[in-house]
């Protein structure tokens, strides 16, 4: 991500808790492995490969592999099976609170045989029925938006002034400003005593958040159909 290090995530729910702390702030790469029958493959060895290190995983009787909790980025994998040449996919695009759920079909041949494949990372995610939008840290810079990275928010559908509430605080989906879970790296931003972004006080203001439109790698808005 460009050297950035943060994820950001805002989510119009009360009472979500840890659990989607950290799934806001991770991904998932998911899939099928098959022959090209269409037959399932299991014990199939899949490895991903990313700057921040190697997460390795084994296809289950249907043939289907998951890896959770995935920081955002670039990813390699690679799908190994004694008896059939080994498939490669290059640059896989994870995206901040997404999921990539991949078919892939492996060929008889010998263990060494590599297929490479390069493919385009699906733009719409059709595992999750939620609405929101996914905001690049590269975008949010080169366009003419406050200094904070709550002013960013405003950019997707739905969201909209929060009045009262405050800027930084915006309703999203028609709800209150005060009503929104604010996350980064799953670490929560939320006042505990006015559930508004960042520290408040009420003698002195507003202290902000600590955290400018440079640290942020990606800004996740979910603005309906939250997951358990």
């Amino acid at each position: 991500m460009n050297g950035r290090f943060l994820t950001t995530a805002l989510v119009a729910v009360l009472g979500a808790g840890a659990a989607l702390a950290q799934q806001a702030a991770t991904g998932t790469i998911a899939g099928r492995v098959i022959d090209p029958g269409g037959v399932a493959l299991p014990g199939v060895t899949v490895t991903l490969d990313a700057e921040r290190g190697v997460r390795t995983t084994v296809s289950g009787v249907e043939g289907r592999f998951a890896v959770f909790h995935l920081t955002p980025g670039r990813y390699d994998l690679h799908a190994e099976l004694a008896g059939y040449q080994t498939i490669s996919r290059h640059g896989l695009e994870l995206r901040v609170g997404g999921r990539l759920d991949l078919e892939i079909t492996m060929t008889t041949g010998s263990f060494s045989e590599q297929v490479e494949v390069a493919a385009a990372t699906p733009l719409v995610d059709y595992s999750t029925a939620g609405s929101g939008a996914v905001l690049d840290g590269d975008l949010v810079a080169g366009l003419p938006v406050g200094r904070r990275f709550s002013d960013a928010l405003y950019l997707a559908g739905g969201v909209t002034s929060g009045g009262a509430s405050g800027p930084v605080n915006p309703s999203i989906a028609g709800g209150s400003g005060l009503e929104n879970l604010y996350f980064v790296d799953g670490v929560s931003l939320n006042d505990p005593r006015y559930s508004g972004l960042g520290v408040f006080a009420s003698d002195y203001g507003s202290f902000g958040t600590g955290v400018s439109n440079e640290f942020v790698g990606e800004i996740q808005v979910r603005t309906a159909g939250v997951e358990a």
